[in-house]
């Protein structure tokens, strides 16, 4: 992070379309004055003209990486064998937005993740976005720009990376479902949790990873609202992580005093949470009050 604050990219701009029933922030200038940050939007076209145009060196690391992610993987009757070239394709998405970030000095991610999904001759981001979260670098799906900025608080809060979910009622607990989950959630220097490879929902044969992550973990869950008025916060602790049919690739499992309080904390259909490993109440609750956020503790 440079003195002027973090530098955050938008892969694919602002997602207008969701912007009237998700709720996601729309005025970047207010979450520039309040919490000091940089918004850079970066079209999508570039992103794919970086995608198809990696040089032999780039492509030679993707493949690598590919064989590595593959190689160490978990056996599961769950998982799903993938074609090499959706593996590689996968890590060169990787490479393209590593090289990006880099160039642009950025901090932290957001991308807009339909022109992806719908392609089928592209990667759909999940895999990248997982390797950005362990390289330390805050990545949120679906262009969801207060997810992006709560797991910017995470890690102005702590070293650990932060998961971020839609909220689901699971098991009589709180769910948090989604497709990236870092398998290093302890730090970056925690030891990888274990992982198995499958498809992207059933529909799509681009890879995403179930991590294999350890029950009785404390956990703090929040949630910046619309224009940064209120942080959500709460915390529990996980009592599973599940794989559950037609959803994304993982539930993480949360025991929290009231899940109902927690599922209407949230307005719009988009009910996007983030979770880090680690009671960081306090910690966020502070930062959120230095920058004029009301804070509440479900």
């Amino acid at each position: 992070m440079s003195d002027n604050g973090e530098k955050l990219l938008l892969f694919g701009g602002l997602p207008h379309q969701y912007l009237e029933e998700w709720e996601i922030t729309s005025d970047l200038k207010l979450a520039e004055e309040k919490l000091g940050v940089r918004f850079e939007e970066v079209p999508t076209e570039k992103l794919m003209a970086r995608y198809r145009g990696l040089d032999e060196s780039e492509q030679a690391t993707a493949r690598e990486l590919a064989r590595q992610l593959v190689q160490n993987a978990s056996k599961d009757r769950r998982s799903k064998p993938l074609a090499k070239e959706e593996t590689e394709n996968a890590m060169r998405l990787y490479v393209a937005m590593k090289d990006i970030i880099e160039e642009q000095a950025a901090d932290a991610v957001t991308i807009v993740c339909g022109p992806w999904i719908r392609s089928a001759d592209h990667a759909c981001p999940c895999v990248a976005l997982t390797l950005l979260q362990e390289d330390g670098i805050p990545a949120a799906c679906q262009g969801d720009i207060d997810a992006l900025l709560t797991m910017v608080l995470f890690k102005r809060a702590s070293d650990r990376t932060s998961f971020m979910g839609g909220a689901i009622k699971a098991r009589g607990h709180l769910g948090v479902n989604h497709c990236v989950l870092s398998r290093q959630t302890l730090g970056p220097t925690a030891t990888r949790q274990p992982y198995y490879l499958s498809d992207y929902h059933g529909r799509k044969n681009s890879p995403t990873l179930h991590t294999i992550i350890p029950k009785g973990h404390p956990v703090t869950v929040a949630r910046l609202t619309r224009n940064l008025e209120n942080l959500i916060l709460t915390s529990g602790k996980v009592v599973d992580h599940l794989d559950l049919k037609d959803r994304c690739r993982t539930t993480v499992v949360i025991d929290v005093e009231d899940r109902l309080k927690v599922l209407k904390a949230v307005k719009g259909i988009q009910q996007h949470l983030v979770v880090a490993w680690g009671d960081l109440r306090k910690p966020m609750a502070m930062l959120a009050k230095e920058a004029g956020i009301r804070v509440t503790l479900l």
